[in-house]
This record gives C-alpha cells, sequence and structure tokens, in this order.
C-alpha cells in the first residue's frame, strides 16, 4: 500500500463528514447513504428528485454530490474541493485528520494514533484555520482588483474599450463597472494564466470588491478562456435587491448568466444580475431570503442563455418565484441568439434594442400582421383536426386540435377509462401520448388497456383488468391483446406522479420531448385536483385556477392538445352535469377550450320526475350503476370548435374498461368479434 491510500484509509469518510458538517436528512441508499444537504456548494436542490443530494459509500469510502457542483470521489477529493486545497495541501490536511505524524517533510504513520474527528477542540481549530484561509483569500482578490485599477495604463484602458465595442458595450458601461486588463490573474489553485491577456471584471459588494470574473482576449491552447476569483463568489449587481424600490423607479430587474449580458442591459439603462453561472442560482436565492422585504418589490424577467443549461435556470427560477409569491416574467430570446449579448450585439442599435425588451412591443396587431400572421396560418395546415376514435365525438368537435380540454365526472363513473381509450384510439393512429397519471401506477393503466383489448377482441372470453394483474396462467385472449396493443405502446408514455407532479415539471417535460423528439405529443392529465401545489399559501381555487391557466399557456406555447381529468363537487353527484359541478372549478369555464362531463343515462329522467325525494334519486343512480353496460353519456359544456352543447351515448362495460359509442356502434352478435382501433376509417366523418 502506497502512502496516499494509506492515507486515505485511514480516515473514514462517513464518521467525518457527518461529525463535521450539517447534512440534514439521513436515508439509506444503495449500499451507502443519501444526506439532504451537500456540503460542497450548500445546496438542498438535487438533479436526481427530492429524495437525497449527498451520497456516501462507505464500502469504497468516497462521495458524490447530486448538486449543482455534481462533485464526487475520495477524501482528498472532498477536501480539495471544500478547503480550495491544492493535492499536495489536502494529503498533509488528511493526515493531519488521520493523526499521522508529519517532520521535516518526511510522513511517518502512527497506527496508535486515533482520528479524532470528534474532538471539539479540533472542530475550533478547524473553523478558526477556514476562517483565516477564506480572509486571505477575500484579502488576495481585494488588492489584486485595487493593484491593478491603481497601475492601469491608457493602453490598457484602449484595450478594454475595443473589446467592449465589439460585444455592442459603450466605454461608459467600462468605466462605471471598473473593468481592466491584467496578464496574471490571481488564482489560490495556480493555474497558470501568465501570457494570457485576460478583461477582468471586479464585482462589489457595499462598495468593496469581492470577486471577479476574468475572460480571455484571445484563446490560447491550454488557457482557460474564463476563470473566476478563489473562494466564494457573487452575482454581479446583487446589491439591486438589496436597496428599497423608489418611487418612480424602474422595478424590472433581469436575471440572465453572462456579465456581458447584464452590461448589455446596462447600457440601455437596465438593471441586470449576472449569475456568472446557473450554480449561482443558490447564491441569488441566499440573497433574496435575507432580504425579503425589499426584494420582493422587484418584477424579475428570466433570460438565462438560449440552451438547455438555460432553460432549466430560467425554470428553476420560475418555480421558486412562484413559491415565493414573487413577481416574474420569462423573455423570450430570439431561437438564433445564444444570449442576450448576441442579440443585443445584432440589433446594432440601444433604441432598438430598449424597444424590444418591452413587453408591449410585439403586441400590436400591425406588429403581427406584418411578422407573424401569415406564419400562423402555414403553421395551422398541419393541425387538421385528429380522431379521438370516438366518431360521436369527432363529429361534435370537430377533431381534436392544440387547446385545452377538460373532463370531469363523479366518483367511479369511468373518467380515466374513457380518457385512457381516447389517449389509445389516438395512440393507435400515430399520436404520440404522454400520459401523466398522478394517482394510479402505470401496471394498473397498462392492465385496463389490456382488459380492453381483450374484450374487443371475443367479448366472450374478454379478461378484467384484476384477472390480468392477477393471473399467472397467462390465457391466449390475454396474449393476443398484447399482441394488438403493442402499436399503440409504441406511441404511449406514462409518466408516474406519485403525487410529485406540478405544472412546471410538465412544460419542463414537454419541452424536452419536442426538443429531443421534434414532435408534438398529445398530453394526459389524471387528473387536476391531485397536481402538486406550486404555493403552499393558495387556497385549494386558486391552486386549480392556476393550474388550469398554467395548462392552457402550455398548450398554447407548444401548439398541443392537453386532456384533463376533473373531479366532481359531491354536491352535484345526484344533478346533471353542469359548470357548477367542476371542482373548485374557477377558471375551468373561462380558459378551457373544450368543458365536457360524464353523467348516468339515468339523470334525463330523474330531470322528468315530479319532486323525487333524494332516496328516488340515490336509488335510481344506484340502478343505473348495477346496469350491465351502463347507459352514459358524455355531455359538451363548451366548445370552441364546434357546437356549444351536445350529447354523445355510450355503452360502458366497467368490468373491461370499455365505452361503446350506443349511438352510432351497432349491437355485436355472440359470434362477431368487436373491431380492433386500427380497422377504423382515419379520416373523420366531417
Amino acid at each position: 500500500m502506497d502512502e496516499l491510500e494509506e492515507v486515505k484509509s485511514k480516515i473514514d469518510l462517513l464518521e467525518y463528514v457527518k461529525s463535521n458538517y450539517d447534512l440534514g436528512k439521513e436515508t439509506k441508499s444503495s449500499g451507502g447513504y443519501l444526506f439532504k444537504n451537500c456540503p460542497m456548494c450548500n445546496s438542498t436542490s438535487s438533479k436526481s428528485g427530492d429524495a437525497g443530494h449527498f451520497y456516501i459509500n462507505p464500502n469504497t469510502n468516497s462521495y458524490s454530490s447530486f448538486s449543482g457542483c455534481c462533485k464526487g470521489g475520495s477524501i482528498i477529493d472532498f477536501l480539495m474541493e471544500f478547503y480550495n486545497l491544492d493535492k499536495k495541501e489536502a494529503i498533509d490536511k488528511a493526515k493531519d485528520i488521520a493523526g499521522i505524524r508529519r517532520s521535516g517533510g518526511n510522513n511517518q504513520m502512527n497506527n496508535n494514533t486515533k482520528p479524532s474527528t470528534n474532538s471539539q477542540s479540533n472542530k475550533q481549530e478547524e473553523a478558526r484555520k477556514e476562517a483565516e484561509k477564506k480572509e486571505f483569500i477575500k484579502n488576495q482578490k481585494r488588492q489584486f482588483i485595487v493593484d491593478n485599477l491603481a497601475k492601469q495604463s491608457p493602453e490598457n484602458k484602449q484595450k478594454v474599450y475595443e473589446y467592449l465595442s465589439k460585444r455592442g458595450i459603450s466605454k461608459e458601461i467600462g468605466d462605471k463597472y471598473h473593468l481592466f486588463i491584467s496578464n496574471e490573474v490571481y488564482e489560490d489553485k495556480n493555474i497558470g494564466t501568465e501570457g494570457t491577456s485576460r478583461i477582468v471584471i471586479p464585482i462589489y459588494y457595499d462598495n468593496e470588491p469581492m470577486s471577479y470574473v476574468a475572460r480571455a482576449l484571445t484563446e490560447v491552447e491550454g488557457r482557460a478562456k474564463a476563470l473566476n476569483s478563489a473562494g466564494p463568489q457573487i452575482p454581479l449587481n446583487i446589491e439591486y435587491i438589496t436597496k428599497e424600490l423608489q418611487p418612480g423607479e424602474d422595478k424590472f430587474i433581469y436575471i440572465c448568466e453572462g456579465w456581458a449580458d447584464a452590461l448589455s442591459f446596462e447600457d440601455v439603462g437596465k438593471k441586470a444580475i449576472a449569475l456568472h453561472s446557473t450554480q449561482q442560482i443558490n447564491k441569488l436565492k441566499e440573497y433574496i431570503e435575507k432580504n425579503t422585504f425589499t426584494a420582493s418589490k422587484y418584477v424579475y424577467m428570466l433570460c438565462c442563455d438560449n440552451d438547455e443549461a438555460g432553460h432549466k435556470a430560467n425554470l428553476e427560477l420560475a418555480e421558486y418565484f412562484t413559491d415565493n409569491n414573487i413577481s416574474y416574467h420569462k423573455m423570450q430570446i430570439p431561437e438564433e441568439y445564444n444570449d442576450i449579448n448576441e442579440w443585443y450585439i445584432a440589433t446594432g442599435d440601444k433604441d432598438t434594442f430598449k424597444k424590444l425588451l418591452n413587453p408591449f412591443t410585439k403586441q400590436t396587431v400591425l406588429d403581427y400582421i406584418d411578422n407573424s400572421f401569415l406564419k400562423d396560418i402555414e403553421r395551422m395546415k398541419g393541425f387538421k383536426g385528429r380522431s379521438t376514435g370516438f366518431r360521436n365525438l369527432d363529429k361534435e368537435i370537430n377533431g381534436v386540435v392544440p387547446g385545452l380540454y377538460v373532463l370531469g365526472a363523479i366518483s367511479s363513473l369511468g373518467k380515466t377509462t374513457y380518457i385512457t381509450q381516447l389517449a389509445d384510439q389516438m395512440a393507435s393512429r400515430g399520436e404520440h401520448i404522454i400520459f401523466f397519471s398522478l394517482e394510479q401506477s402505470r401496471f394498473e393503466l397498462v392492465a385496463k388497456s389490456i382488459s380492453r383489448q381483450t374484450c374487443m377482441l371475443n367479448p366472450k372470453e374478454a379478461k378484467t383488468s384484476l384477472a390480468i394483474m392477477q393471473n399467472t396462467d397467462v390465457a391466449d385472449i390475454t396474449i393476443k391483446a398484447v399482441e394488438q396493443y403493442q402499436p399503440i405502446a409504441h406511441n404511449t408514455i406514462i409518466v408516474e406522479g406519485n403525487f410529485n407532479i406540478n405544472v412546471i415539471s410538465i412544460r419542463e417535460y414537454v419541452e424536452q420531448y419536442i426538443a429531443f423528439t421534434g414532435i408534438k405529443p398529445v398530453v394526459v392529465l389524471d387528473y387536476l385536483q391531485i397536481l402538486r401545489p406550486i404555493n403552499d399559501r393558495l387556497t385549494d381555487k386558486q391552486q386549480v385556477d392556476y393550474n388550469v391557466t398554467e395548462l392552457k399557456r402550455i398548450s398554447r406555447d407548444y401548439d398541443i392538445p392537453i386532456f384533463v381529468i376533473c373531479s366532481f363537487n359531491r354536491d352535484n353527484y345526484t344533478t346533471t352535469v353542469d359548470f357548477t359541478s367542476f371542482k373548485e372549478s374557477g377558471a375551468i369555464e373561462y380558459s378551457a377550450d373544450v368543458v365536457m362531463g360524464l353523467q348516468l343515462k339515468v339523470m334525463e329522467e330523474i330531470q322528468e320526475m315530479k319532486k323525487p325525494t333524494v332516496s328516488q334519486i340515490r336509488n335510481k343512480i344506484n340502478d343505473a350503476k348495477n346496469e350491465t353496460p351502463r347507459r352514459v353519456e358524455l355531455i359538451g359544456l363548451k366548445n370552441r370548435n364546434g357546437k356549444s352543447y351536445f350529447k354523445c351515448d355510450y355503452k360502458y362495460y366497467p368490468a373491461f374498461n370499455y365505452f361503446e359509442e350506443a349511438d352510432t356502434i351497432p349491437e355485436y352478435t355472440n359470434n362477431q368479434t368487436r373491431r380492433g382501433y386500427n380497422s377504423f376509417d382515419t379520416d373523420l366523418p366531417f
């Protein structure tokens, strides 16, 4: 065993980290331990979800972080990263932790000395050393900035101006932000920068230089293009959120990634904060939470880079601002530009760029006609109404087009079955389906679809979904049904929610699906009332209204149909379907494009009865539920694409999860087989 490996073996990484750092909630996982908090970046936000963010494997004596920093390795790697040490310094520190004597530069192992990680005095000493190191780095950075600003030559000033000019930024902004040129950028990891001229952007807080970003003026092989100062970083212009908003002052703050993006905004008189990297989002949140009173007065414009990382950053910030009831808007950078500064350069004029930032500039009808109307006509050619597989419904709604479709019903009336059958029928015609199931598992939903297929193949041998899930002796009819289901399955994704899906995660999933496949899917959500709240402070009604509005926006932003299942109020279980039936209905009546409700056919008979008692109504409903098949009707309450009110009759076989069109499809005799979805005409009947 060499010296390095012996040092590693002397320290129990799990014991050391747990003893010295607050790791939060602990979960046993995959031979190791998951902890809520990451000590590397102080993050509690994970790319792997909410289960854990920092993982330690005691078998390999190693760690992995699933937070923003995404670091991992041995105890040496941990010490290098956490304390900003080079490898030699980290090894020496590890020897101190392990109780290994070091003398005269020759290290001698003391096998009798046990690690003293639980010692309070050691912790205090380490904390003192760390504080001293941070203060040393801070002073080094300050001195570096002060010294360089003092010795800037006229030639270097001119270089700054020339560089900014290429980025479309005025020299006045260069002077305001104290940009300078340096050939030797201070770096505590001793990354050589000699011979690489860099433009340096100092970052101030409370009039004190705190850190900096340095970018190479010319790229040199083997030299980093961009360098950040050692130690803690803070976003550029973070002070904006700490200051009281004055009457008449611009309340918009633009959140972007690069310093050049921020200075582009500043050049046209706008306030902007540069994160430098998406990992600085946590630092932004930290300052907002420390200055809640002032920070909440502003409106934040989200405009991170036009790439996957930038889009994710915008989504994360949007979720954070929503959760904290802070006003924000997402800016749309034209797709031909990577970032704000590219867009700024392309406009070539401050006034033009400033007008483009005005959210109302592109809202006049004239601008729309000039730039988008004909494009939208061309785009809509591809939106010929797509068939649901229910001919009677297709006839009433003129097929499925992009928009929000809401379906409601009382409990156990088959709303999930109906929408699942509709989705299967659309998938059989080549549509791509993303089914967000917040209540039922993939296993349950697929079993229902297979059960339906057995019924269509042979009603006499049809299998219930429960029989399919529990029967180990798979029948021939089930095997045939699985084969028939294959084309449907090929075009269907079922996302199991486990009550952790919200409208933001739906938007993100749809955005990524379209980006990777180039296909615009049909989205199904089961169901509205159990979507994860965006803000716990909202009432149930406010939350549902918000979700309906956001789902409508998703359908509009991506030109896709979205089908949403909605539960009914219990007060409406014994009445006919209307808008008041929809639980926490709020925005449904106004935002949805099509609103439909399932009800028992017997509700029409009840409506014609003279002053029926509650008992009579309930008896009628229970008798209707016990019928085989059940007589069910779909009531259309709102339809932007056809009749405002319509009815479609069905025979519902709950045992086999199957809806049959009662008004268009004849009865089947015992020797007839129901046709599969693929046998239906693909063209709509209108």
